[in-house]
């Protein structure tokens, strides 16, 4: 059985030996039950530490890192096995309710109970077996997987203390999992024995293989604790852990507070929590504090309050290029178009590099500038121009152009050349080894509606590939009416773009007035 469930590559037909081996009556011994915890650990968590909780029941001891590793990523992967009572079913993957007394097969003789196993390698299923080796039961109370109490914080937290118990080190990814669960799952009443395990865990300060970078310091486990919290949508949690940090004897430092900023549900309270920065001893803003209200500012838009952030953070001498790029996303998502522009050159002209994210913010600037219905020809001509200079710039400084450069360039094609243009970028993109998406498509639209002499023939076509790469893809007939296939794709278009399709296709067939159609 090991060597059969070792030669299966994928977790369904793993599974499927094991449930046809129950069927037979054939003995699973322990060793097939962890190889089969370990393929399906991190595509059904639930269902692998089903499995690896039989092998326990058996007596066996599991020293086989990468079982425990792969269910704890898993849970931490898998967002639907968020609550105390998810347990993870699928087709393929199906779950059996788990008593003690299935650790042995029916029909099959039981495992001598004064004998233990021992499992010791990188995989379960190819783990040697020492019987007879007498060793102490584990302190851990591992949680039973048909509780209705074991949430997946609950039966993480076990097997990382398990594996302490068994000489294996949590690594430094099995605790930030846990972090992540945590913050997911936790109780708030788990937060301090949380908190206890990990303050004492070998990812913290202990073992003889630390390595800078490798190991969390305790300030650094409360800091991922806020984060995770914050980033979950526990604001109030978060919030709670840094006001007991001082009583627990940690101080929060910098980092601590740009997490809150860069997490906060509102711009006055991002001001709060840079406040408190600012006037807390010892500490004070850095260019991540700016950048991250910076970016409070782009969520909420509020372009004033950018404004003074900008203006206090040159004054400070901490200008970044994370801080003008959330700047210039604000007012380009304003349509201040001229502003979004004007702050890329102050940027440009400080010597800080756009990089990836800043010479993309600035093509989709240029591309909603050649859209808008108010923009001039000439405008929609410069913008062309000058998201192709970026794109070119981009590869220049080394950076790897990406669909979504690519999709807002075409969505800067429109004007009276736009099929011209569009074959041009749509060769672009095929050089660069990028093939068009659903997006693509949208944006091709866009551009050629902004065409006055736009045809039947130019957006039929472009219709079929939009149906045709929607997320429930639709092959229709090529021979379908362009006004029925308006109505086929206006559910996947924004009611701006599909309003202006619609009223192209009136305009087309002459049905709108000249009062209309001029406007």
């Amino acid at each position: 059985m090991i060597k059969r469930l070792a030669e299966l590559s994928d977790a369904q037909s793993a599974h499927r030996l094991l449930l046809s081996a129950r069927e037979q009556g054939i003995l699973v011994e322990p060793p097939a039950l962890i190889g089969l915890a370990e393929k399906l650990g991190r595509a059904n968590p639930r269902l692998a530490y089903q499995h690896l909780f039989e092998a326990w029941q058996t007596g066996a001891v599991v020293r086989a890192r990468r079982v425990y590793a792969n269910i704890i990523a898993g849970f931490k992967a898998n967002t639907h096995f968020r609550g105390a009572t998810a347990i993870a079913s699928s087709p393929s993957l199906s779950s059996e309710k788990f008593s003690p007394s299935s650790s042995v097969l029916p029909g099959a003789s039981s495992v001598p109970s004064q004998d233990r196993w021992e499992f010791i390698g990188r995989t379960g299923a190819r783990a040697s077996a020492c019987a007879a080796k007498k060793l102490e039961p584990s302190r851990t109370t591992l949680p039973h997987p048909d509780s209705p109490n074991s949430s997946s914080f609950d039966i993480c937290l076990a097997l990382a203390k398990h594996m302490e118990e068994v000489g294996l080190d949590p690594s430094r990814d099995d605790i930030v999992n846990i972090i992540a669960i945590a913050s997911r799952d936790a109780r708030p009443n788990q937060l301090d024995q949380l908190l206890q395990f990990l303050s004492g865990s070998a990812p913290m300060h202990r073992g003889p293989h630390a390595q800078e970078g490798a190991y969390f310091s305790v300030l650094e486990l409360y800091n991922a604790l806020v984060q995770s919290f914050a980033r979950c949508g526990r604001m109030a949690d978060a919030v709670a852990l840094v006001n007991s940090m001082p009583t627990r004897g940690v101080s929060p430092d910098v980092i601590t507070y740009n997490i809150l900023i860069d997490c906060s549900t509102s711009l006055d309270q991002a001001f709060s929590f840079f406040n408190i920065l600012k006037s807390t001893p010892g500490s004070a803003p850095d260019k991540a504090s700016y950048a991250s209200l910076l970016g409070v500012c782009r969520r909420e838009l509020q372009l004033d309050a950018a404004h003074t952030v900008l203006r206090e953070m040159n004054e400070a001498g901490l200008a970044s290029p994370a801080s003008y790029v959330n700047a210039i996303a604000a007012f380009s998502t304003q349509k201040e178009f001229e502003e979004a522009i004007r702050l890329f050159e102050e940027m440009t002209q400080k010597n800080l590099p756009p990089g990836l994210a800043g010479y993309t913010t600035m093509i989709t600037t240029f591309a909603r500038w050649a859209t808008q219905r108010t923009s001039s020809q000439r405008i929609k001509d410069m913008c062309y121009t000058k998201a192709l200079d970026l794109l070119s710039k981009m590869e220049r400084d080394g950076h790897q152009i990406g669909q979504f450069a690519m999709n807002s360039v075409i969505g800067a094609c429109g004007g009276p050349e736009a099929p011209s243009r569009i074959s041009h970028a749509f060769e672009l993109m095929k050089s660069r080894g990028l093939a068009p998406d659903h997006v693509t498509w949208i944006q091709t639209l866009c551009a050629l509606l902004q065409n006055p002499k736009c045809s039947p023939q130019d957006v039929k076509p472009v219709l079929l590939q939009l149906a045709a790469t929607a997320r429930q893809p639709t092959a229709l007939s090529p021979d379908i009416s362009v006004e029925d296939l308006i109505a086929h794709c206006t559910p996947y278009l924004s009611r701006t773009l599909g309003a202006n399709l619609r009223r192209w296709a009136l305009k087309s067939a002459g049905r709108v007035p000249q009062s209309r159609q001029s406007s």
